[in-house]
């Protein structure tokens, strides 16, 4: 049988048959972004794609993204510093009559 007639009864281009993919070498490039990342810890991966790009070694964000996922280099979240709800200084304590002046805000209306 043909490649024409057996592409046709499968419902194939002829060129799908013919298609051999390249396989692409990206050692350097993953080399290269480990290093970065290993020097500048807090950059993503624009970032990394920007150094890389203006290095000539990616043109596409895309590739660059895909290596960023399979090396693991994911920034994990930074987690806000929590401020303590209490004075940071104890305030000092009174030594002598009418020396500290406060009042209390607290209203007792009672029904009548």
């Amino acid at each position: 049988m043909s490649k024409a007639r057996a592409c046709r009864v499968l419902g194939l281009n002829r060129s799908t048959l013919d298609y051999e993919g390249k396989v692409q070498d990206d050692t350097a490039l993953r080399e290269r972004m480990l290093a970065l990342a290993a020097k500048h810890r807090r950059y993503g991966s624009p970032r990394l794609h920007w150094y890389l790009r203006r290095e000539g070694l990616v043109k596409n964000h895309k590739r660059t993204e895909r290596i960023y996922a399979l090396l693991g280099l994911q920034l994990k979240n930074r987690k806000k510093k929590k401020m303590g709800s209490v004075l940071r200084f104890p305030r000092p304590k009174a030594t002598a009559p009418n020396e500290v002046w406060s009042m209390d805000f607290v209203c007792s209306i009672s029904p009548i």
